[in-house]
């Protein structure tokens, strides 16, 4: 699919950052700005995996997408996941939301162990705690946008609530827009409904899959400003594979994947930093990172250690919209801030 134009006529989305929630969320991601560093795990995670291993095929022929991972993924972050093509990221997004099976291993999301849940308990599960964003947008194209924002409601029997639903319109700048079918939008406000669909249900964590590999820039930057607000103004948790530095430095941490292992991990990045580390990776053999005795040791205990159970029930959003800044604001705020499988709502079980 090739990329869509912008609209030149649509109007910006409203975005919530304040100043104040700004100076929030970078107090709550202040970590040392060093470069590449061994993935450990976290206080307080929305979703995490022991030993991951998923492999295609049988025999001679098999192929090991991911090889025994561990990911700890933070409660109320924006996390990106980034590799060559292969690496294993879209695998790894797969299988930590159910619509792929584990091979071995283990995965919590929200509390609940789901590589031995059902598939009718897996599907309530995508349907409570998981909001999805997918590349090729999946928007039914004879409803509107409103009837896609709200499906996974009507799917799961779901009342809507019509404040709800007006104030995440106006979040992602689609007041006005509400009747207009697929066809009838542009690219970055298709994308912009399927975040909305996303949000509309309070999910504990939203997954995006190359959200802006189908938009030009202006889209694209829309997109990940809805996405970035909804962790720091509502408190979501975020987590998007792409292949993109500038989407990736839009997160608060970006994990690394090569040949199916997770090699390493950068807080605060921004476009200049993701590039140095994607050089280095690409000439370290191995993608060993190079840390003391002492920390990996740290490491490892701390993987060795029982994670405290989360709360199972997310955040309600906040109430009211906030007057947003700008793209280029929020760049400046960060320092250098760059411009299929199973049906996740189990339609038909």
């Amino acid at each position: 699919m090739g990329k869509h134009l912008p609209d030149q006529n649509e109007p910006n989305a409203r975005h919530l950052s304040t100043p104040a929630d700004a100076e929030q969320a970078r107090t709550r991601r202040a970590r040392p700005a060093a470069g590449l560093t061994v993935h450990a795990p976290v206080d307080d995670p929305v979703v995490t995996a022991r030993t991951l291993t998923k492999v295609y095929g049988r025999g001679e022929g098999s192929v090991t997408a991911l090889d025994a991972v561990d990911v700890s993924i933070a409660r109320n972050q924006f996390t990106a996941i980034m590799g060559p093509s292969g690496s294993g990221k879209s695998t790894l997004l797969h299988c930590l939301t159910g619509l792929e099976s584990a091979t071995s291993g283990t995965i919590v999301l929200d509390g609940e162990e789901i590589t031995s849940m059902s598939s009718r308990r897996l599907t309530r599960l995508r349907r409570e705690r998981i909001g999805f964003v997918f590349q090729t947008f999946n928007l039914v194209p004879s409803l509107t946008a409103e009837e896609n924002i709200t499906l996974p409601l009507t799917i799961a029997h779901r009342p809507v609530n019509p404040e709800q639903l007006d104030r995440i319109a106006q979040y992602v700048g689609l007041t006005g827009r509400l009747g207009h079918r697929p066809a009838e939008l542009s690219g970055g406000q298709i994308q912009r409904v399927a975040c909305a669909r996303a949000l509309i249900g309070g999910p504990a964590v939203i997954f995006a899959d190359e959200p802006t590999g189908n938009l030009d820039s202006h889209s694209t930057d829309q997109v990940l400003e809805v996405l970035r607000t909804s962790v720091d103004r509502l408190r979501q948790s975020v987590v998007m594979v792409t292949h993109e530095p500038d989407a990736a430095a839009w997160a608060d941490t970006v994990l690394f994947l090569r040949d199916g292992h997770l090699v390493a991990e950068m807080h605060q990045p921004d476009r200049l930093r993701i590039l140095d580390a994607l050089a280095e990776l690409r000439s370290t053999s191995g993608a060993q990172i190079a840390v003391g005795v002492d920390e990996r040791r740290d490491i490892q205990e701390g993987w060795a250690q029982p994670r405290p159970q989360p709360p199972t029930t997310p955040p309600p959003p906040a109430v009211g919209a906030g007057v947003g800044t700008s793209a280029d604001t929020r760049r400046t705020e960060r320092g250098t801030r760059p411009p299929g499988g199973n049906t996740p709502w189990g339609v038909g079980r």
